[in-house]
């Protein structure tokens, strides 16, 4: 028994030291991943360039195995430490309740001394991972935010600052699933949010079968989001305002309404819904392009020029930002990029398509091989040309 105890005692002595020396290390290493210099559209064209921080939010209420494999993994790719809002939390902070997350959200950025400008990204906390390091998200995300502003343009035949003019932009991007979160059969929220804009055939011959693995993900997945504080946090006032309004209707006795009441993904779903359906009406004199006869309801009308309708929310349909694993599966793969020239080659059929198959390469992206260069010579490793993912 005496044994036993001083094995535990060594094993909490070591994980103690080893959690120590990584904030340490992060301290020494990582400050420089602690601002952005942000020349992009999100502050204008015609500024200098802003220097904005970047926050790396997990809003939780208890720590666990996944909480920590979390934070670990956030720490290894360079993001700032990680800070854990609604650690404890009681009653309505409790995580038990998925609108705590809106909640402590809306705590934290109520107290941040921060620029409007600065980036967060806020996680899930018990299964999520990053696996990519801080500066090429940053870069995705700015990348993927230009090109859906670009489209938005193309199909009102504008320029981008003509959009901007509109107060269209497109700066809180979620993570997307295959499958949509409905509250009740009928409601708009699933056929009215946007079709993918993927090739359309991104996953082969089997393409939007009946298989929900060969669906595109269009569907808002709340459990990763990223943008700047100051749209992020008038979007969550708006989405727990949405909250309020809807406690009135809830009837305590429905016992399927009273659980989607307190889901933060079916309300942060509804907004979006509306933001596009009136996007839809305002790019089409006031008619909705489709026939919605058989939807039950639609999203609310305007009811005045206060009443806001545009959030610059937008889904991530490429799974550039995030990759969401439910009905992926398929897709998700170990890649070695182990050949001369980068490339990963792919010799499985991993989505099925039979005889039509035929071994192919995917490139690692130069610059997601540079920040893993640059995160090598920090910590004094060699880098070597085939990295593994």
């Amino acid at each position: 028994m005496e044994l036993v105890c001083k094995i535990a005692r060594r094993r909490i002595i070591l994980v103690v030291a080893v959690f120590i020396l990584c904030l340490i290390w992060l301290f020494a290493s990582s400050s420089h991943h602690q601002f952005i210099t942000n020349s992009s559209p999100l502050s204008s064209n015609h500024e200098a360039p802003k220097v904005s921080r970047l926050h790396y939010l997990i809003p939780s209420s208890i720590v666990n195995d996944a909480v920590c494999a979390g934070i670990v993994s956030a720490l290894v790719n360079q993001y700032p430490i990680p800070t854990l809002i609604g650690y404890k939390g009681k009653n309505e902070f409790d995580s038990a309740d998925h609108l705590a997350k809106l909640r402590v959200m809306n705590r934290y950025f109520n107290d941040l001394k921060a620029q409007d400008d600065d980036l967060v990204i806020i996680v899930d906390s018990f299964d999520v991972l990053a696996q990519l390091p801080a500066e090429v998200m940053i870069e995705r995300y700015f990348e993927i935010s230009r090109k859906s502003e670009q489209r938005l343009a193309d199909q009102r035949g504008i320029t981008i600052d003509q959009l901007y003019e509109l107060g269209i932009r497109q700066t809180i991007l979620y993570g997307a699933g295959k499958m949509c979160f409905i509250g009740s059969p009928n409601e708009p929220m699933c056929p009215l949010m946007p079709p993918s804009n993927s090739p359309r055939y991104k996953f082969g011959v089997k393409t939007e079968n009946e298989d929900a693995r060969f669906l595109d993900s269009r569907y808002l997945n709340s459990g990763t989001i990223i943008g700047p504080v100051g749209d992020i946090r008038n979007f969550v006032r708006a989405v727990l305002n949405l909250v309020m309004t809807d406690d009135a209707k809830v009837d305590p006795h429905d016992e399927d309404r009273v659980r989607i009441h307190h889901m933060d993904q079916w309300f942060t779903a509804q907004l979006y819904v509306r933001q596009e359906y009136h996007r839809a009406l305002d790019m089409n004199d006031g008619q909705y392009p489709a026939d919605l006869s058989n939807l039950a309801s639609l999203p609310r009308p305007r009811e005045g020029p206060e009443d806001a309708t545009e959030f610059h929310v937008f889904v991530d349909f490429d799974s550039a930002f995030t990759q969401t694993q439910c009905r992926n599966e398929l897709e998700i793969q170990f890649l070695k990029y182990k050949n001369h020239d980068l490339t990963a080659s792919i010799s499985g059929d991993f989505l099925q398509q039979g005889s039509v198959f035929r071994p192919y390469t995917i490139q690692m992206p130069s610059n997601l091989y540079r920040a893993f260069g640059r995160f090598a010579h920090m910590t004094g490793e060699t880098v070597t040309p085939a990295p593994s993912l």
